[in-house]
């Protein structure tokens, strides 16, 4: 061993390793195909496992799916929770339906309906009945007031055609009303057309997110944030 160089003592090492390792090899293929049935699927379990173990593990994300029908749903609970039903004081007809626009109780609906002679009273969303009072008005849409705090709706001045909306047209029994916008309006004047059949008065008109765009005045709708 003396008498070898350097690079001739790298050589022999690695030829030995070489051939101590495909010996073990040998060995080792003999020893399983020899070894119990057990025996080898414990050693493969082993394998397996330590394989599974040095793959990198993905992240798993989670995936919150939300259909249109809840989309819709929830809309429609969130207007009708700011629309109110309008009666005469001491009466149980229902003669429209009001939109709430502020926290401080202000209503909007078709006054057409509203007789400044008569006395009205609002019925919220949980039942409760609670009296008008009337602020003038000078165009179509009457304003009245709550006296009380309420849960305005979302008034949105953004619409398309082609746009699929939905309306609240019952009166004494609520009943979901659904189609497209089918002509823009021009001026603020104009009012939204709609493939929905009518609208009842003081009906609101809204997207499927729940903001509301228009009311129902003299059976067509009409943009609210105009």
């Amino acid at each position: 061993m003396e008498h070898l160089t350097k690079q001739q003592i790298v050589l022999l090492t690695l030829l030995v390793s070489f051939v101590t390792s495909l010996s073990t090899g040998i060995v080792t293929v003999s020893l399983m195909d020899q070894a119990p049935a057990g025996v080898t699927r414990t050693i493969n379990q082993v394998i397996e496992k330590t394989i599974q173990q040095a793959a990198p593990q993905s992240a798993s994300v989670g995936l919150v799916s939300i259909s249109v029908d809840d989309q819709i749903a929830s809309a429609t609970a969130k207007v009708a929770s700011s629309t109110v039903q309008i009666k005469p004081t001491n009466s149980d007809v229902v003669i429209g339906l009001g939109i709430i626009i502020s926290k401080t109780g202000f209503i909007i609906t078709d006054k057409s309906i509203i007789n400044s002679n008569q006395s009205y009273v609002a019925v919220m969303a949980d039942g409760t009945s609670m009296p008008l009072l009337f602020t003038p008005s000078t165009t179509t849409i009457q304003t009245l007031q709550i006296n009380g705090a309420t849960i305005p709706a979302n008034i949105s001045g953004t619409y398309s055609l082609g746009q699929k909306v939905f309306s609240l047209t019952g009166t004494s029994t609520q009943a979901l009303g659904e189609g497209l916008i089918t002509k823009m309006n021009v001026t603020s004047n104009d009012f939204i057309t709609t493939s929905i059949s009518g609208a009842n008065s003081g009906a609101p008109l809204f997207d499927v997110q729940g903001n509301v765009i228009g009311i129902g005045i003299a059976g067509k709708f009409y943009p609210i944030a105009n």
